[in-house]
């Protein structure tokens, strides 16, 4: 059976926590609002909606291998919130505390940079490794993974679009929003400024949206204003995606990653018209490269990106600390593990836990436990390795049958199929998360 992640989504707003199987599907939701009072109440509040969801899902507590989380603020490398400014999160320890509520290996990230990790893992970004997250909401958030991996900066701060300067002069002078990039393009920013245009006498139909200070202008209500055709709207949009496309030429020059997702949800209600205006000034302002096509996407996951993001950040993470053992199997049909002599196949699960090889996994499939089966590699694959070394004997019987071999090429798992000498040997070699499987006897 495989195992299960969970991911939770902690918003301003809302708490949505989901266990998900090794192929991403989402099995149950909890959904619950935040406490906006102290961060006791709000961390209770996550531990119950990972509870909730795992009791809606029927998979047993022992079968959760891990727990994600994406919260809004800055998160340092050990999951501890250093700074959160719309809930109550600033100094807690959130890994920690869920891990001692839970017994498993929990991570923590940035909401924007977990669901930049969401859309490459899962998403519009999976067939790239080396990819920019821009999400476009009530103010702009970044997040940057390259090689596969959220790049959180020396201070924490990598990947922070919304923060950059647009406008030196404002910045200089202390205006508010201080020239930066949200302050213009943001959900807040089309508000304010569709906000000075009702008070300069223009018509709008967004106009009874706005009566009062504290009246929100929300992205559904700009698609709607968009398809009626409104002229301030209309234009304020216009200028709104030409930023954003100036935003996207910045990230390029500074980073040129293989592709630049674009979500949150202004880019989900207005993406229709937003996305080729800003392809537009993209292609007007970039500068001449080496002719690879310039990749803007659209988000594909929508509300499950910081989720989903949060499971691929828990497995990445899951038991990084485990202490694999020194393989050797330079005799045939022996193998030692940490000094310990085997006459039998084995195998290491990801966990580094050394066991015999249940053959009947492939031989009650095939017909052979010479051809390693589906059933076999999704028992060794259980923990998400990044890497299943096999040992195919000392005259190479073993092989994977197609159907094993498809099933880890969807994982992301590679494979080296080594005889056993040399197999044993890439395994103590190799870094990170890993399982072995070794052929030892005829």
């Amino acid at each position: 059976m495989a195992g299960y992640t969970v991911g939770v989504d902690v918003g301003g707003t809302k708490i949505l926590a989901a266990v998900v199987d090794e192929a991403g599907a989402v099995l149950a939701r909890a959904k619950y609002e935040t406490p906006a009072s102290t961060s006791d109440e709000l961390m209770e509040a996550v531990v119950y909606g990972i509870r909730e969801a795992i009791r809606l899902s029927n998979v047993g507590p022992g079968e959760i291998d891990a727990i994600g989380l994406g919260v809004p603020g800055v998160v340092g490398p050990a999951g501890n919130c250093i700074w959160a400014p719309n809930c109550p999160l600033t100094g807690v320890p959130v890994a920690d505390l869920v891990t001692a509520a839970f017994g498993v290996p929990a991570a923590v990230g940035n909401d924007v940079n977990v669901g930049t990790l969401g859309e490459k893992a899962f998403g519009a970004a999976r067939d790239y490794q080396n990819v920019f997250g821009m999400f476009v909401g009530t103010g702009i958030g970044g997040g940057l993974v390259i090689d596969g991996k959220v790049i959180l900066g020396d201070h924490c701060l990598g990947a922070e679009v919304g923060h950059i300067i647009v406008d030196a002069f404002a910045a200089l002078r202390g205006d508010e929003g201080g020239g930066e990039f949200e302050y213009y393009a943001s959900r807040l920013g089309i508000e304010r400024q569709v906000r000075a245009a009702l008070a300069a006498g223009r018509e709008c139909v967004l106009a009874g949206k706005l009566d009062g200070d504290d009246d929100r202008l929300k992205s559904g209500a700009l698609r709607k204003a968009l398809a009626a055709g409104d002229a301030v709207v209309t234009e304020v949009m216009d200028q709104v995606a030409a930023l954003l496309g100036l935003g996207c030429v910045t990230v390029i020059h500074l980073v040129d990653p293989e592709a630049i997702v674009l979500g949150g949800g202004v880019m989900e209600a207005c993406g229709d018209y937003l996305q080729p205006r800003i392809e537009a000034t993209v292609q007007q302002h970039v500068a001449p490269g080496n002719g690879q096509p310039i990749r803007l996407l659209r988000s594909e996951l929508g509300d499950d990106a910081v989720l989903l993001g949060a499971v691929a950040l828990a497995r990445g993470v899951m038991v990084t600390d485990t202490a694999y053992p020194n393989v050797s199997a330079t005799e045939f049909g022996l193998v030692t593990v940490d000094g310990i002599r085997y006459e039998n196949d084995i195998v290491i699960r990801p966990d580094g836990e050394v066991k015999k090889r249940k053959k009947k996994l492939s031989r009650s499939i095939t017909g052979s436990a010479h051809r390693v089966s589906q059933a076999e590699v999704e028992y060794l694959g259980r923990g998400r390795p990044a890497v299943l070394v096999i040992g195919s004997g000392h005259c190479e019987q073993l092989t994977l049958t197609p159907e094993a071999a498809a099933w880890l090429e969807v994982q992301q798992i590679r494979v080296e199929l080594l005889p056993t000498p040399q197999a044993a040997a890439a395994y103590t070699r190799a870094a990170g998360r890993k399982a072995l499987l070794l052929h030892v006897t005829d």
